[in-house]
């Protein structure tokens, strides 16, 4: 019986490894992003391939990607929906710009409800620090209006 006892004790931390429970830690978000961006690397990428800096007019001058945290429905994104783009700055070797576009029940009908903020960072270990939010970033993003205000190229 203590055997039993023993073996079972055993098994139930042996399973937690198995499942990957007891070996991940938490996903956290970059030092002054807020926690809903927590993880964005391991949601869907949304760009086939990283998109390059443009010569001209890049408001985001950098190599980015874009990830989403759930899928478009009907071509629109859910009330909830996360989307994210990381930039790699010209000449860096990290990531040093963050773009969010965070869709909100009732915040921006206007831009269906997306609300939007961006953030930088001059080195690896530093914190991020908002730089732009609202009117700035819909201005530009109303030019993907059919794609429900998301650039993926």
């Amino acid at each position: 019986m203590a055997i039993a006892a023993l073996l079972a004790g055993a098994l139930v931390p042996l399973a937690a490894l198995a499942q990957g429970g007891a070996s991940r830690p938490a996903a956290r978000a970059l030092p002054g992003l807020p926690s809903y961006t927590a993880g964005y690397a391991s949601w869907r990428r949304i760009n086939r391939a990283p998109i390059p800096p443009r010569r001209a007019g890049d408001a985001h001058l950098s190599t980015k990607n874009v990830y989403a945290s759930r899928r478009p429905v009907g071509g629109r994104y859910p009330y909830g929906t996360v989307i994210v783009k990381e930039g790699v700055r010209p000449g860096s070797r990290f990531v040093g710009l963050i773009a969010v576009m965070r869709k909100v029940r009732g915040a921006s009908p206007r831009n269906n409800n997306w609300v939007m903020i961006e953030w930088v960072r001059e080195t690896r270990g530093a914190r991020f620090g908002e730089i732009a939010r609202g009117q700035v970033c819909y201005a530009c993003h109303v030019g993907a209006r059919a794609n429900d205000y998301v650039f993926t190229r």
